[in-house]
């Protein structure tokens, strides 16, 4: 005897079971969306993308434009190379320049606090009937000019006495102008080339056993002193 057994029920068909139908709708709404979304995050980056490179296609162009005016402008430019090569060249002779300007501050540092023995030294000496009108210091303090008022031409070597001994190491005279004036003064003009001692502590005393000629003149009274020979003996 043969039995026919249905497999064919309805509960156990496709798309007819209770659940089946809303699941199989509900994954592909779900597939949907989320291909929607991914296409749409592409299409968003794409689009950024295409702005960046116009962007910069932008400005390849206007560099290329300004490199054309640059070389109209400036025939003599060469290649990059030769412009890398100018440009080490400017550095260094840049960097030589500030060195350089260094050393000029440096050098107006040291020139500007260098005169100040030289005018203390000169402060310090109060000779009574001589009064300075005009201190000059220049060439790095190596050159000394004074002008000044005496009431009698002996003052003048007594006084250029007084500073052998202090800071200033060696008075050469290069030039000497005494002129008696209206008022019965004596107005003179010194030029000196000096030594500036390298410490204003240091006393520096002329040799007792060679006097010098201004030191010489200290003793001699004033009607002796012959005033067209006194260039040549303050020397």
């Amino acid at each position: 005897m043969t039995r026919h057994i249905n497999l064919m029920r309805p509960e156990i068909l496709p798309g007819q079971g209770q659940i089946q139908l809303p699941a199989f709708v509900l994954g592909i709404t779900l597939t949907l969306i989320a291909g929607l979304g991914y296409l749409s995050y592409h299409l968003m980056t794409a689009a950024s993308l295409q702005r960046q490179i116009e962007a910069e296609q932008q400005r390849v162009e206007d560099s290329a434009l300004e490199l054309h005016r640059l070389r109209q402008s400036f025939p003599s430019l060469g290649s990059e190379a030769d412009l890398r090569a100018s440009n080490e060249t400017l550095q260094a002779r840049l960097i030589a320049r500030r060195g350089e300007l260094q050393g000029l501050a440096n050098q107006l540092d040291t020139a500007a606090s260098g005169f100040a023995a030289p005018l203390a030294s000169l402060s310090e000496h109060d000779l009574d009937g001589l009064w300075l009108t005009r201190i000059e210091l220049r060439d790095s303090h190596s050159h000394l000019e004074l002008e000044g008022m005496a009431r009698g031409p002996s003052l003048i070597p007594r006084y250029l006495g007084q500073l052998e001994g202090d800071v200033f190491q060696g008075l050469s005279i290069r030039n000497l102008n005494i002129e008696q004036s209206s008022d019965k003064l004596w107005r003179f003009t010194i030029a000196e080339d000096l030594d500036v001692a390298p410490s204003a502590a240091t006393n520096t005393r002329p040799n007792p056993t060679q006097p010098s000629e201004a030191a010489r003149l200290l003793d001699q009274p004033e009607s002796s002193l012959p005033m067209t020979n006194l260039p040549e003996l303050l020397q």
